[in-house]
């Protein structure tokens, strides 16, 4: 499956804060019926962040976007 990342003027950003329009994606997944997955890969924005916490800004994206 793909692996998302954003970005935003050059510089990565937490998954659903970047220019590209992942909420289209999502729209686009459901209308076309993909059955696929997602990966959610750790981020490592502003340091070492313990694993949960360095995660949750994608996985709620992916949840919200993708209803998963």
């Amino acid at each position: 499956g793909p692996t998302l990342r954003a970005f935003r003027a050059g510089a990565q950003v937490p998954l659903g804060q970047g220019a590209f329009p992942i909420a289209r994606l999502g729209e686009v997944v459901r209308a076309v019926g993909w059955k696929g997955w997602v990966i959610n890969e750790e981020e490592r924005l502003s340091g070492a962040k313990p694993g949960e916490e360095a995660v949750r800004p994608a996985r709620e994206t992916v949840r919200r976007v993708f209803g998963r």
